[in-house]
This record gives structure tokens, C-alpha cells and sequence, in this order.
């Protein structure tokens, strides 16, 4: 049972910690192999990759409900055995804690909870979307891209919002409106906004509902921390799956 949680942890109490070791190693081999390839920036691949840690899971506690009843298994020490598999469980968590706290350094990608309906109806209150994470060598945030940043008042906030205006552009608000500026438009109707060198003008699609740019002005590029790829998972307000937003490429 234990080894449908913990992979390989049935084995080692079996006496075949290689074999546990061999196949946690090839779960993150193949973590990092999809994720360095950029082949998880595809929902098949995300899916193919849960697909197949779940067979293993279900390989390693079917190999191991063999072993234990097998009656030509090789005596050995069960106290010593549940030691070492509890051993090994516990650095297999600590293992998976370990990456999962610094998947953007390790892995280049990151996962967020959209809470507020600010980008609906492109991103939705329950949705669970994949991003790509900011590296030293990451291109500049483009126009109409769906990005997260820090805010720029207080760094222990994180927001997602569009790039609506990049530097050297001229916009114009209104309410709930926002347009560039183009030689002969009127700007006495608009709250003018000149995007400065290295600054990005940010607004949630919902503009009824979303605190941006236009309330505490364009965001400075080292704020950016990722671009967003896809919904990964949803759910509603009753917690229920909503399937059809599963996979969604955000755009």
C-alpha cells in the first residue's frame, strides 16, 4: 500500500532498494528531461508524464505485494528492512520537498492559483496554471503576453496580468478602457501614461475587477517572474474539476 504513495518504499522493505532507487531516479530523470526539453509547455506531455509516474506506482506496490508472498524470497531481517525503507521515505519526501521549493531554479517552471476573477474570462477564480519561470537569458515580456510579476509596492505579492503597453509607447485610460496614442489622437479625454525605458504597462483583462497599471503605473522588468503556458487544473467554487478548461493554452 505504502509503495502507491511512496514509490519504490514496498521494495526496499522487499530487500531491492537498487531497484527503489532506479525507479525514483527514472520519475526525475524524466521530470527534468521534459522540463529542461521544454516538451511540458505541451498538456499532452504533462499528462503522458502523470500517466506514467502512475504506472510505476502501480508497477512498484504490484512487484512488491509479489515479493512478500512469494515463498522463494530471500530471509532477511524485517526490522532491518522497515529501517531502511523508512529511511529511504523519508529522503524520498525530502527529496521531492526539495525540488518542488525551487522548481523555477531547478526545473524552470512554476505553478500558480488563479484567486480573483481579474483576467476572466481567459483565466478563471480555481484555475491552476503552469508558467514558464524568468531566467537571466529570458526574452522581454512581448505585447498581449499573460505575465506575473511582483507588485511593485510590495514584493510579497504576486499578480498576473497582460502586458498592454511596452516601453516607449504612449497609452491612454479611461474607466475601463486603455489605447495607444497615435499622433493627432486628443489626450485631453485620457489619463496619459509615457512608458519609460525598461517599463511595462500591465492591466487585467477584467477591467471592471483588476487593480493594475493604471493604479499604481507601468512595472519595472526585474519585477516579471514568469510568463503563463496553460491551465493545468480547475476547479469551481464547489471544488468540483471543471475538464474543459483542463489544458487550455492561455493566450
Amino acid at each position: 500500500i505504502l509503495s502507491t504513495i511512496i514509490l519504490g518504499f514496498g521494495l526496499v522493505v522487499n530487500n531491492k532498494t537498487k531497484h527503489a532507487i532506479a525507479l525514483v531516479s527514472i520519475s526525475y530523470v524524466t521530470l527534468f528531461f521534459i522540463c529542461w526539453t521544454s516538451l511540458i509547455e505541451t498538456p499532452t506531455a504533462l499528462l503522458c508524464f502523470f500517466i506514467f509516474i502512475v504506472l510505476l506506482q502501480i508497477g512498484s506496490a504490484v512487484w512488491s505485494s509479489f515479493l512478500s508472498v512469494s515463498e522463494k524470497k530471500r530471509e532477511y531481517s524485517k526490522i532491518k528492512a522497515w529501517i531502511k525503507a523508512a529511511v529511504f521515505g523519508g529522503a524520498t519526501v525530502l527529496l521531492l520537498v526539495a525540488v518542488f521549493l525551487n522548481k523555477s531554479e531547478l526545473l524552470g517552471y512554476d505553478i500558480y492559483f488563479i484567486p480573483s476573477p481579474s483576467m476572466a474570462p481567459e483565466l478563471l477564480p480555481g484555475d491552476y496554471i503552469l508558467i514558464r519561470s524568468k531566467q537571466p537569458n529570458s526574452p522581454a515580456p512581448e505585447k498581449n503576453e499573460v505575465v506575473l510579476f511582483k507588485h511593485p509596492k510590495d514584493e510579497t505579492k504576486v499578480f498576473i496580468k497582460r502586458v498592454v503597453g511596452t516601453p516607449g509607447e504612449k497609452l491612454g485610460v479611461t474607466k475601463n478602457s486603455i489605447r495607444q496614442l497615435d499622433k493627432g489622437i486628443d489626450t485631453n479625454k485620457y489619463r496619459v501614461f509615457d512608458i519609460a525605458p525598461n517599463y511595462y504597462f500591465v492591466a487585467g483583462d477584467n477591467r471592471q475587477f483588476s487593480r493594475d497599471s493604471r493604479h499604481w503605473g507601468p512595472v519595472y522588468k526585474d519585477k516579471f517572474i514568469g510568463s503563463a503556458i496553460y491551465i493545468w487544473l480547475s476547479t469551481d467554487i464547489n471544488r468540483d474539476f471543471r475538464s474543459n478548461r483542463i489544458g487550455k493554452i492561455i493566450k
